[in-house]
């Protein structure tokens, strides 16, 4: 075991021992030690819970600044991230409602075409089937060429 001591003063040591022949001299001198120590031991202590106490205070306000900015950063990217997503579902809803109403127009269209071609077929028919009609009947008889065809 190596022990190192260092000297308050310069200078040159007697004897590392106490010569005391008085048991009260020497009780005397252990409790003057121990309160030393002791005083020692709590300057010691409360200079470690200071520097324990900067140390986590520093690291506490540390952290919250990291973290507040981390969390800052994240809802900023996450607001971001929603706007771009709300901007991409609008545009796929326009586009949607552009093909519905493309499909309703070219349906109504359909509609329209095959109503009219129904309704010329109709028309015709009934035409053709008076005219024959009044034919046998002798009622009219047929000059216009056009209507001739039909007939």
């Amino acid at each position: 075991m190596h022990i190192i001591l260092y000297k308050k003063e310069a200078g040159l040591w007697g004897a590392l021992e106490v010569d005391v022949n008085n048991k009260n001299e020497l009780k005397i001198l252990k409790n003057e030690a121990a309160i030393q120590q002791e005083e020692i031991e709590k300057k010691l202590n409360e200079n470690r819970y200071d520097k324990v106490t900067h140390s986590l205070t520093y690291l506490i306000r540390y952290s919250l600044t990291h973290l507040l900015f981390h969390c800052t950063q994240k809802l900023a990217e996450e607001k971001y991230s929603l706007r771009k997503q709300m901007a991409l579902d609008d545009a796929e809803r326009n586009k949607l409602d552009n093909l519905k109403q493309e499909e309703k127009e070219q349906a109504e269209k359909e509609v329209r075409h095959s109503f009219t071609h129904s309704l010329t077929y109709l028309l015709t028919y009934s035409l053709t089937r008076l005219l024959r009609y009044m034919r046998h009947l002798r009622i009219c008889s047929v000059r216009n060429p056009k209507i001739r065809q039909i007939v």
